[in-house]
């Protein structure tokens, strides 16, 4: 609807990509990728210098191999025990990656167990976002349980937007938080002249009026702080998405150009995930002045927990 910078659907709508077609895309988290994945393209390459990314996206190449009810299980999408999560890690995952990504994993069933799919910077953001929310639990149940657009707006603009969104939107679009506290390099190629605020308040708006919250996964994900146990998810996340992205695996090719390199294995409570948010989009589409504030967030790769000899906790250079 022109409000985000990441939208899978619209990106292949206007790609129209065949199967004489090669696509170059910025890996990121794997998510832009594995959507792209969904047409029958004749060649993907995915470029990434962060390490920790293309180990998600290997880890997902591997994931895609299982049956769909193991897959869901193995990336958290399915809810289930964290032992289980790890047993299938070890069984079923590890044989299929290689050696550099088995190490690189083998060092962190910790972020397995704890349902990957979930140890994102952003997904950690959007389960702020999400207890925030649940001060509005019964405005928030209503916006999820309308049956329709109209309903929806009603509760939209009579029980959400009061004077407790708008102080929440205004704290969320100052530039100061976006460049400490959430650390998003993005904000510097935001124009001075964006209110930031006002852009937010205008996409969630018109999200309000053109789509249902109960069918819109990304909006689960920022106002429940995750997918519904039976979706909707994302495309490529899907059950129907599933089979077409894995047919295609083998057209996707994950490039890295920098040799990776064995990082220390996490602690068991570390909050210091490994993880990062990539762009990733066919090359040659450039944001708008506010679009990057605009988009929204998915599964997103490792990035906190530093490799070696890097001491400042990030690694840098993943956009």
């Amino acid at each position: 609807d022109g409000t985000a910078a990441e939208d899978g659907a619209s990106e292949r709508a206007a790609l129209r990509i065949g199967p004489s077609d090669s696509v170059l895309a910025v890996l990121g988290s794997g998510a832009r990728a594995f959507e792209l994945l969904l047409d029958p393209v004749g060649e993907l390459v995915a470029v990434d210098q962060n390490v920790h990314q293309c180990a998600l996206a290997h880890l997902k190449v591997a994931a895609y191999q299982l049956d769909y009810r193991d897959f869901a299980l193995a990336l958290g999408l399915r809810d289930g025990p964290a032992d289980a999560r790890v047993r299938l890690y070890r069984e079923g995952l590890r044989s299929r990656l290689d050696p550099t990504w088995r190490d690189y994993w083998d060092a962190r069933e910790a972020l397995l167990a704890s349902r990957v799919i979930y140890c994102g910077t952003w997904e950690s953001y959007f389960r702020w976002f999400a207890r925030a929310a649940r001060s509005k639990s019964s405005a928030l149940e209503a916006l999820f349980a309308a049956p329709d657009l109209g309903a929806q707006q009603e509760v939209w603009r009579t029980r959400w937007c009061d004077w407790r969104w708008r102080a929440g939107l205004w704290a969320f679009g100052r530039r100061a938080t976006w460049k400490y506290v959430l650390r998003e390099p993005g904000i510097e190629r935001i124009a001075q002249d964006c209110d930031i605020s006002q852009a937010l308040a205008g996409a969630f708006d018109r999200c309000a009026e053109r789509h249902l919250f109960r069918e819109t996964p990304y909006l689960y994900l920022l106002f429940r702080g995750e997918y519904a146990p039976e979706g909707p998810f994302p495309d490529h996340l899907s059950e129907a998405g599933f089979e077409r992205v894995r047919k295609r695996l083998g057209r996707l090719r994950i490039v890295n150009p920098i040799e990776p390199a064995p990082a220390p294995a996490l602690r068991r409570g570390d909050g210091r995930h490994p993880n990062g948010h990539g762009r990733a989009r066919a090359a040659g589409r450039g944001p708008r002045p506010c679009a990057p504030l605009a988009g929204k967030g998915h599964d997103l790769p490792p990035r906190h927990v530093p490799p070696p000899g890097d001491r400042r906790g990030r690694v840098r250079g993943e956009r």
